[in-house]
């Protein structure tokens, strides 16, 4: 199993709160299902792309209640700088989002027991994925030791 999730998925991004919010529940019960069906020749892996230029980046929408807008002046020029930067960094760097596609099929085509858990496709800010990443499952593996499961790990 290949579940798609997101860089945001590892933190609460500002202004992508709710959808880093349902990226962690995913990565949640991926990291679970890794851990628990693997010694039953059942992988479960995690995508994580990053930015990539989609539609989905074309169908961000405000709420249109101007009373409500009003309260949020002093942030609301930040969702701006946000999708600027994303657009000099989609100029720069021009990710291909055939690279996501790419990987899918690179996961399943890995043979079985060899799926890592996390593999992240992001040429714009991968690395700080790639380390908190790495980060965190060095002290997960000590975690499943310390509750004596740690032939999870393997």
């Amino acid at each position: 199993m290949v579940n798609v999730s997101s860089g945001f998925g590892r933190f609460g991004f500002p202004f992508s709160a709710v959808y880093s919010a349902s990226k962690f529940g995913l990565e949640g019960l991926s990291e679970g299902l890794h851990y628990e069906l693997r010694p039953l020749g059942v992988d479960v892996a995690i995508l994580e792309p990053g930015s990539f230029p989609t539609e989905m980046s074309q169908k961000v929408q405000s709420g249109s209640d101007a009373s409500i807008l009003e309260g949020y002046q002093a942030i609301d020029h930040i969702p701006n700088k946000i999708f600027s930067a994303i657009g000099r960094m989609f100029e720069t760097v021009k990710p291909n989002p055939q690279e996501v596609a790419d990987a899918v099929v690179n996961l399943i085509r890995l043979p079985q027991g060899q799926r890592p858990l996390r593999t992240v496709v992001d040429p714009t800010t991968g690395e700080l994925v790639k380390a908190a990443n790495e980060a965190v499952q060095a002290e997960y593996t000590k975690g499943l030791a310390a509750f004596g499961i740690e032939e999870l790990s393997a």
